[in-house]
């Protein structure tokens, strides 16, 4: 840490847990495009013709309220179990060779923090943790930020974590519309040249969601990193004008 640390006080995080909201959108969310993705690629047709039998089948009236709970509990944890796994895979399939071709700079910090702020947010960045910014790792220093925020007010550090939360479920997003869509192609090239029909909806559809899914990732990326600098540069902001007007009231 740099020579000029701040005196912070942690504040507490209220609840058991608090940001189970954030595991849904990070992970349930895309395991269940994936699992729902693989249904429609496979028995989209099916599915279609009969979803409402479909949808009602696991929960009968007869098989009581507690075989429901338990289906809706197994869903939400093979949910969940993909969702953490496509989490690992896209960091590795999509974050890594999406940073390497595109990687953050600080010309995109100025942008977004303003046209003064670099240069003051890398000498109170160098006080406080005693280390430079530079092109090279504003990614991996932004956490140094992202601690310093959570420190200072658990609502700021809530506001980082949802962000979090978004990018990692776009960026697994990306990973399963990539892969629906090679599938959904295979299966419209398969049925034109065997029946000399094919259903383009589904295909159309993953596509639409997966360029959706692309634009949402390279924006929160952008959004998680460049945020973090500007919370702390915030934070420090006020936390200096809080020490000089303390100072200035003992005078």
């Amino acid at each position: 840490m740099g020579e000029d640390s701040e005196q912070i006080s942690t504040s507490k995080v209220p609840g058991v847990i608090p940001f189970f909201f954030y595991d849904a959108i990070a992970r349930i969310i895309p395991g269940t495009f994936l699992l729902a993705g693989i249904l429609l690629t496979v028995k989209g047709d099916q599915l279609l013709a009969d979803w409402p039998a479909v949808v009602q089948g696991p929960f009968q009236k007869d098989l009581g309220l507690g075989y429901s709970t338990m289906i809706v509990l197994l869903f939400l944890g093979a949910t969940y179990f993909l969702g953490s796994v496509l989490g690992s895979l896209s960091h590795a399939l999509i974050e890594r060779p999406w940073r390497c071709k595109c990687p953050l700079n600080l010309n995109g910090l100025q942008k977004y923090v303003g046209a003064n702020g670099p240069e003051d947010l890398k000498a109170r960045f160098k006080r406080r943790f005693g280390t430079d910014l530079n092109d090279g790792n504003l990614d991996d220093l932004s956490f140094l930020c992202s601690y310093h925020v959570w420190t200072l007010d658990h609502n700021l550090g809530a506001m980082s974590a949802r962000v979090d939360a978004e990018r990692l479920a776009a960026q697994s997003c990306v990973l399963v519309g990539v892969g629906l869509t090679v599938a959904a192609a295979i299966k419209v090239a398969w049925q034109f040249f065997h029946s000399g029909k094919c259903d383009w909806i589904w295909l159309v559809s993953v596509l639409v969601i997966t360029a959706g899914s692309i634009l949402s990732f390279n924006h929160l990326r952008k959004r998680r990193v460049y945020g973090r600098f500007a919370m702390f540069l915030s934070t420090s902001t006020e936390q200096k004008e809080h020490h000089s007007s303390g100072a200035a009231s003992e005078k």
